[in-house]
């Protein structure tokens, strides 16, 4: 009988111990019980099918093809925080330009649309590709803007990406780039 009441009490007391714990839980009152959301991306296509990027969810095709620039291969918008994106292909094969020139040639056509001067690049890589990129404060039709602009290459081409917003929108616009570069590839 003495053991019986010894095992009864040790019983009482796990599942007294069980019940707290899913109380606990339940409330989160146990440190690091955060819920992290999970980001799911969409895979967009160019327009010609040629290119693939991969996207959070909250990025969008613009359907109608040369709503930002006439000459954009895929043209994205973010809606819900104002944020836009372009990409500008060009095949290699119809340039006759080595990467290093087509980048000298990308960044200077830059700084005269949308006149400034760009001082500093960085690099990094993706897709067994370094991407070079700047970024710049500039005016686009009389609106005050923050723009990434990256100089890129896949295995058949060369093209760059502006990925903008307004300026006010800058330091979360920063948040975002180099992740969304990332996602592009030549299929």
């Amino acid at each position: 009988m003495k053991q019986f009441s010894k095992l009864f009490l040790f019983i009482i007391t796990d599942v007294i111990f069980i019940i707290l714990i899913i109380v606990m839980l339940k409330s989160k009152i146990l440190p690091n019980q955060k819920k992290e959301a999970i980001a799911t991306n969409n895979i967009i296509s160019s327009y010609n099918g040629v290119f693939q990027i991969s996207v959070p969810n909250n990025w969008k095709l613009i359907e109608q093809r040369g709503k930002l620039n006439p000459a954009a291969d895929i043209e994205l918008v973010d809606n819900e925080n104002l944020y836009y994106c372009i990409f500008l292909m060009e095949n290699k094969l119809d340039l006759n330009l080595s990467y290093s020139e087509y980048k000298r040639l990308s960044f200077k056509l830059i700084e005269d649309t949308y006149n400034t001067k760009i001082d500093k690049t960085d690099t990094l890589n993706s897709n067994g590709y370094d991407i070079n990129y700047t970024k710049l404060n500039t005016k686009l039709n009389d609106n005050d803007i923050s723009m990434y602009a990256y100089i890129l290459e896949t295995k058949n081409y060369y093209g760059k990406c502006l990925i903008w917003s307004s300026l006010n929108n800058s330091t979360a616009l920063d948040s975002i780039t180099n992740d969304l570069i990332k996602g592009f590839k030549e299929i």
